[in-house]
């Protein structure tokens, strides 16, 4: 009985919109099955395709979703690095700017300091009194001699 049942079977299984895969893996479970519950399975078969495809389609749109929701996670993820990357080149950029400006600032400060310092050659150097000390009146160098 178990012979004419499996052929049975799998001519259902052929007819059916079953992939190649699913009949296979369909056919296993069904000569694993008493012959008892093969017999219900056969008599009752259009009931059980039914539920069968039934099953396939809600996996298949489960697979479809979690598809879409993995390629939104990945289109998100990628969105986010980008904006990231766009944030650091952003940052690097303002960086940048700002060692380029204080470069200009520190070379202009040379500048004018070595200026400064040949303007002032041959003069005598200023002193600087300290913080706090009432600056005293210089006597004219000249007064000796009037």
């Amino acid at each position: 009985m178990s012979a004419p049942g499996n052929f049975k079977f799998s001519l259902y299984l052929k007819e059916s919109w079953l992939t190649e895969q699913e009949r296979f893996n369909l056919e296993r479970i069904f000569s694993a099955l008493l012959p008892e519950r093969q017999v219900e399975i056969l008599d009752h078969w259009p009931k059980y395709l039914d539920k069968l495809l039934e099953i396939k389609h809600y996996a298949d749109e489960e697979r479809r979703r979690n598809i879409a929701n993995a390629f939104e996670r990945i289109e998100r993820l990628v969105s986010e690095a980008e904006l990231r990357a766009e944030e650091a080149r952003s940052r690097a950029e303002e960086t940048e700017a700002t060692f380029q400006s204080n470069l200009a600032w520190a070379e202009e400060y040379d500048r004018k300091r070595k200026l400064e310092v040949m303007r002032n050659a041959g003069r005598p150097p200023v002193c600087e009194k300290p913080e706090g000390e009432i600056p005293r009146k210089l006597e004219d160098p000249l007064s000796a001699f009037l």
